[in-house]
């Protein structure tokens, strides 16, 4: 099938109402060979499974098709009771389809078409099961874990209302390959979602270009406008920004059909393509687009209440949003400052989103429909960054199913507390009497004591189980009252018992991110707090509206969800993304509710700085929170502005007009009633410590400065002082401070103030698109001193395949608490803590041996002091008594185990001291022809032609052990030569008490590469880093040169045929070097004392570790 033929099979299904002969045949082409003798019947009514009864008209197999890697799929046509169902009722849909799989055979996978009665806009998904492996414990056999086994869901938005550029994008590559039948993974690669949202991102980047660049023009050619955007203090930058991010939020309510509902019709019957309308004149004739329609559309009808939401000068009903988003950006004069941006970028950014699908819901790790959804905003704000300035704030946007998982375990862990840690009473309180008539007589209060203790009223795994796999379970109980015998309880007893007190919590929960960037995390912890208050509706009720997730959610946003961010667009974004969370579950198409105004919940600030504060003013704080429940909802705009500027007055006494930040005083209400939040959660900004301004600011606020620290750890800081009574801090954040020195003040306060709650340390996987780094989540809880739970820890890489949640499962162990104070954290479990420690008592470290370990030369400008043998020749032709300064180098990468390979580059080696110009004036010439950026380096000498200051050129002469930095098997080798090395390698002076091949010998064993890999951190790149701070903690046994002699005798043959010509290229000769290798291994197995089980261990452990050559 060529494109054209696909292109249109793609339009006549997918642009059409649900129709089965159309869908049949589509999957026929899809597939190439479906097993159509498997079809059924529609099934319905009593046939059904009772808990999807309400949901489900009747379903039916169309056929079956295995792959050709032997996986088995089901192709289902779905019948919903209600089209809205469609939207809503996800969890159900997926789990109707996923019991269906369980319960027929098993299968793999089904394509499925969920459609409603009108059979409009219908849903094409790819369902896929999720099955948990364990074994046996007695059988040893793998068996499969039927117990709440998630499916996930992959959808494609379709029907007559909808664009198939998507669809036509993703599935052509299959339908045109006719020779081939699809696999599983072939179909899961045209459900991904992430090749939409690379495309999405650039055309949305070079759609904000386009609107600065008209935008940088207009203020250029025009005076006034120029003047008004000074006046207000915009830029033509967030101008484009807040621009888009408003067409955007158009295109979510047009899909709502809010927008255009014509005089007396309900919300929801708008035209699905109501901008696409308003640009074709069809609601009214314009010359400039964005100055006669839009800005009115903004700024009037949806900025300013009106009786019925009657729009007169576009004739229909638009709905009063209020909240800031429909306001001039900066407050600038929209009507009396034309900004005429020009039609043909108006329409450009139309005719882009009108190719996508818009969703108004967001996605989840079960759920991903392959369209435009709100969490897309989070990615665009990344995107839109540049490089430049990505560096210097740090922004690296976290994957969704991280963010899912950190929202869930934080909510986990504050229930757990909020419900099981209690004061116990001195006294415990008499049993008392109850009366036949009358309350009881007063009695006295028992005293509290300073203990609290942990009492488990509901367990913390049954907590788990509830926030995990509520949904699901929620379904079961259904069935149960609906009188299914066949479904047993699904969610612990506990539950029930303790419905009320797990709703308070989950409603009087304060969370804030210090550094909320798209607003991921909030969002997603305000997502879990509505799923857990649903779920506590079959045991509480739902009270008419009372219990809705719109009032879960507006409840979640005024009295839980706090944020702060430096950047104005980051800001904006998360109040977008805040609102269109409230747009997606508006179900009363009657009175559509204002916008709430975020202004004192998410606000601009620099979370690092705070001021001195007169906290004795309790009535100016009063007055502030008085203030802010009013401006919450206040809808009048001269009313939200008085009340602004009364609140900002009242801070600025509260801060002595300072104008910066500070939580104390913009979130009062939170520290009056709680001391604190109950959580803190996010991603700080990844800044390196050389990038990071006003150090010394830093250094007189914060107890875990160091030089060397980067700024995560200061936000780390933050949410430690940030915890309320029993507050969880849960941050991902680079995993350095886990071992490095400069770590060492934040792991200590952690320790002091903290239990760890867990750690997971993802070795090896890159979580940010944007940054090469090794990230860890932390979850530490502030707990009283008599409480102290083991840790769960995950040190494992993590391939980016399976669930998170199930890598966590499958890779955790536990830590006691003592495993977290001030010295690094060593990630093993019990078993392999044991043999570390074991061999650590067997000898001295480096470090105590006083040895010297030291970094090679960093030269700042290694293209001007490092030359080739030609250059080399150059330089001796024009001056001979060059030769003095020009000295053999060695990289990291010319450094094998046990050899090196000499490199032909040389180092100028023109210490302080050496005069160039006089001495050597053909070095003198090269260097100056580097030019002026060169000589203003900032790593130089005493002048601009001398290396920068080293104390220690001199042990290059002496003999030594060299290594590179960055590998995963060490690379130790022994040069006897005068030979320089630049700093991607290090070299150490060999105690006098140990023969330096002896020492060889330990360094290049199995026993050290086991410990290296216990207790360095990885590059991000996937290898170890050898760098000081982990090999002078190297124990070393202590014994007699002459006891060294016999493997420093081994190591003298190794070292004899590393130096053959060749020996790279030699097998012969490796493998004698391996096999001397093996037995040198044993001999250092003795020194440390190891038994055969503990060197099985080891080896075990090594096994499949490759050289980085």
């Amino acid at each position: 099938m060529n494109q054209t033929e696909a292109t249109h099979l793609i339009r006549d299904v997918f642009e059409q109402p649900f129709d089965e002969a159309r869908f049949a045949r589509f999957v026929r082409e899809l597939l190439n060979e479906v097993d159509e003798s498997k079809a059924t019947r529609p099934i319905a009514g009593q046939y059904i499974p009772l808990s999807f009864r309400d949901h489900v008209q009747q379903y039916r197999r169309l056929a079956t098709y295995t792959d050709p890697d032997g996986q088995a799929l089901d192709i289902l046509l779905v019948q919903l009771k209600k089209s809205s169902g469609l939207e809503r009722a996800r969890t159900v849909q997926r789990n109707f389809v996923a019991h269906h799989l369980k319960t027929r055979d098993g299968k793999d996978a089904a394509l499925v078409a969920y459609y409603g009665e009108d059979r409009a806009d219908w849903r094409f998904s790819l369902v896929r099961m999720d099955y948990r492996l364990r074994v046996d414990g007695d059988s040893g056999k793998v068996k499969v874990e039927e117990d709440l086994t998630p499916a996930r869901r992959y959808s494609f938005l379709v029907g007559q209302h909808e664009p198939n550029h998507t669809a036509q994008q993703q599935l052509f590559p299959i339908l045109a390959d006719d020779r081939r039948n699809p696999t599983l993974a072939d179909l899961e690669s045209a459900f991904n979602i992430e090749s939409v949202t690379r495309e999405f991102f650039s055309r949305y980047k070079e759609l904000f270009l386009l609107v600065k660049e008209e935008m940088d023009g207009i203020l250029a050619s025009r005076p006034a406008a120029r003047a008004e955007f000074q006046r207000t203090g915009i830029d033509s930058e967030t101008f484009a920004k807040k621009l888009l991010g408003q067409i955007v939020f158009l295109y979510f309510l047009q899909k709502k059909g809010w927008l255009g509902v014509q005089p007396g019709q309900p919300w929801g019957s708008g035209p699905r393509a109501f901008l696409r309308q308003l640009f074709q004149e069809r609601w009214g004739q314009y010359d400039n687009f964005f100055d006669e329609m839009l800005e009115p559309l903004f700024y009037e009808a949806l900025a300013v209440e009106r009786p019925d939401n009657l729009y007169g000068r576009l004739g229909c009903r638009i709905p009063f949003l209020n909240g800031g988003l429909f306001e001039p950006v900066g407050g600038y004069d929209w009507e009396g400052c034309p900004i005429p941006l020009s039609n043909a970028v108006v329409q450009a950014i139309l005719n882009a989103f009108d190719l996508y699908n818009f969703t108004v819901r967001e996605d989840e790790p079960l759920e991903k429909e392959v369209a435009v959804d709100p969490e897309m905003l989070g990615k665009v704000f990344e995107n839109l960054l540049e490089v430049r300035d990505r560096k210097s704030k740090g922004a690296f946007y976290t994957p969704r199913e991280i963010v899912h998982y950190m929202c869930q375990e934080a909510l986990i862990h504050h229930l757990d507390a909020a419900l099981n840690l209690r004061v116990a009473p001195l006294i415990e309180p008499e049993a008392e009497q109850g009366l036949l008539f009358g309350a009881p007589p007063p009695r006295q209060a028992s005293l509290p004591s300073a203990e609290t203790v942990y009492t488990p009223r509901v367990p913390r795994a049954e907590i788990e189980r509830f926030i995990r796999h509520g949904e699901l379970a929620a379904e079961h109980e259904a069935a149960r009252e609906g009188g299914a015998v066949s479904y047993a309880r699904r969610l612990p007893q506990s539950i029930a018992e303790h419905a009320q007190a797990l709703d308070d919590a989950l409603a009087g929960v304060k969370v804030c991110d210090p550094a909320i960037g798209s607003g991921a995390f909030p969002v997603g912890v305000m997502q879990e707090i509505v799923r857990g208050r649903l779920v506590l509706n079959a045991y509480l009720g739902d009270e008419g509206a009372g219990r809705t997730a719109y009032a879960f959610k507006r409840h979640a946003i005024q009295e839980s969800i706090y944020g702060v961010d430096v950047d104005p667009s980051a800001v904006d974004i998360a109040k977008l993304r805040l609102w269109l969370s409230l747009v997606v579950d508006e179900e009363d198409y009657h009175s559509i509710k204002p916008l709430p105004n975020l202004g004192y919940k998410i606000v601009c600030g620099n979370s690092l700085l705070s001021v001195p504060k007169d906290l004795f003013n309790q009535h100016l704080f009063a007055r502030i929170e008085e203030l802010k429940e009013q401006y919450f909802v206040e809808t009048s705009r001269p009313a939200k502005q008085a009340q602004s500027r009364e609140i900002d007055a009242l801070i600025g006494q509260l801060t002595h007009a300072q104008g910066q930040f500070d939580y104390e005083v913009y979130f009062s209400e939170v520290f009056s009633t709680k001391g604190g939040f109950d959580v803190i959660i996010g991603n700080p900004p990844y800044v390196s410590h050389d990038r990071i301004e006003g150090k010394q600011l830093l250094k007189s606020r914060f107890e875990a400065y160091q030089p060397f620290a980067d700024m995560y750890c200061y936000f780390a800081e933050i949410g430690l002082r940030l915890q309320g009574r029993h507050g969880t801090l849960c941050f991902i954040t680079s995993n350095s401070y886990l071992k490095a020195d400069y770590g060492r003040p934040l792991r200590k306060l952690i320790g002091q103030r903290n239990v760890v709650l867990q750690l997971i340390n993802v070795e090896d996987f890159q979580v940010f698109d944007s940054a090469i780094v090794n990230s860890a989540i932390l979850i530490a809880q502030r707990a009283p001193v008599d409480y102290a739970p083991d840790c769960c820890v995950v040190n494992s890489p993590f391939s980016g395949d399976q669930l998170f949640t199930r890598f966590v499962e499958s890779n955790r162990f536990y830590l006691p608490q003592s495993e977290f104070g001030a010295e690094a954290w060593t990630l093993m479990p019990r078993h392999t803590l044991s043999l570390v420690r074991k061999i650590e008592a067997h000898g001295r470290t480096l470090e105590q041996l006083k040895c010297k370990i030291r970094l090679g030369l960093a030269t700042g400008a290694n293209h001007a002091f490092l030359i080739d043998e030609e250059k080399r020749r150059e330089l001796l032709a024009k001056d001979p008594a060059s030769a003095a300064v020009i000295k053999p180098v060695l990289r990291g990468r010319d450094i094998f185990r046990y050899g090196y390979q000499p490199s032909s580059l040389y180092i100028l080696l023109t210490r302080n001291g050496v005069n160039v110009k006089r001495d050597y004036p053909a070095i003198y010439e090269h260097l100056d022809s580097f030019g002026d950026e060169f000589k203003r380096r900032g790593a130089q000498g005493q002048h601009w032609t001398n290396l920068r200051s080293c104390a220690f050129f001199d042990d290059f002469k002496r003999e030594k052990i060299i290594w590179i930095e960055l590998t995963d098997r060490g690379r130790f080798a022994l040069c006897t030569d005068e030979i320089y090395l630049v700093n991607s390698a290090y070299f150490l002076i060999p105690p006098p008490q140990f023969d330096s091949r002896y020492l060889l010998a330990i360094l290049n064993s199995s026993i050290i590469q086991f410990y290296m890999n216990q207790i360095a951190e990885t590059s991000g790149m996937g290898v170890n880093r050898w760098i000081n701070h982990f090999v002078k903690r190297f124990p070393i046994p202590q014994i007699s040169r002459r006891d060294q002699a016999s493997i420093a005798d081994s190591v003298s043959q190794i070292l004899r045929l590393t130096k053959e010509p060749g020996y790279l290229e030699d097998v012969a000769a490796q493998a004698q070097v391996t096999a001397m290798e093996r037995v040198n291994d044993d001999l250092v197995y003795d020194l440390y004392g190891l038994t055969a089980e503990e060197i099985t261990l080891i080896e075990s452990q090594l096994k499949g570790k490759t050289e980085v050559a």
